[in-house]
């Protein structure tokens, strides 16, 4: 899908998961729809939507000179328009891509009240400039959930191992038990505050 961080044959490069498959493509579906799965559990935790997609027009309330995109990093910008005038001159204000940050630069200040400004623009990472530790998180946890499925952990409260440990596989939705290799991974990226689209 086009909001996946990982391709099927990125998972597919994993030894441990060339080994259990013999790279038999049976087993393609069911690797699909992980990497799906928990690519849309990590923007959904981190409140984020990661892979570049469409324009977004989003209405922002106005206060002050500076207002925050919802949807990050930039990619470019169509048009603003503060309150009724639309904004073209680009030495008036100041974007900052990585941040999503817009900042007028020319001493005035964003028509206040609520919904005044919408801003048209591209947000999100192009294929082929996903940040490598996004990719990491979506490979580690599609692996991991590959192999909850093949050896049939799924919905697996405990099972008890050979020597008499106790293996927990508790929970059976993509969204549950991050790994805390994962959560380490995107916690950098999660959206804090008044970031949300409306």
């Amino acid at each position: 899908m086009s909001a996946d961080l990982i391709t099927l044959e990125d998972l597919k490069q994993d030894h441990k998961i060339q080994t259990a498959t013999a790279n038999d493509t049976t087993w393609d579906d069911t690797l699909s729809r992980i990497i799906s799965g928990v690519s849309q559990a990590i923007a959904t935790f981190c409140g984020r939507t990661f892979v570049a997609a469409t324009e977004t027009s989003q209405k922002i309330d106005g206060d002050g000179s500076v207002v925050l995109l919802v949807r990050y990093p930039v990619i470019s910008i169509t048009s603003i328009i503060n309150d009724t005038t639309t904004v073209v001159e680009t030495t008036n204000w100041e974007a900052y891509l990585k941040s999503g940050k817009i900042e007028l630069t020319d001493g005035t200040v964003w028509t206040k009240g609520r919904k005044t400004i919408t801003i048209t623009y591209r947000h999100g990472y192009e294929v082929g400039s996903i940040p490598a530790d996004l990719q990491m998180a979506a490979m580690t946890w599609a692996s991991k959930k590959f192999f909850d499925i093949k050896d049939d952990r799924v919905g697996v409260s405990s099972r008890t191992s050979a020597d008499g440990a106790s293996i927990s596989f508790a929970g059976s939705s993509v969204s549950r038990n991050m790994p805390d290799e994962v959560r380490a991974l995107i916690e950098p990226y999660k959206t804090y505050g008044q970031r949300w689209l409306s």
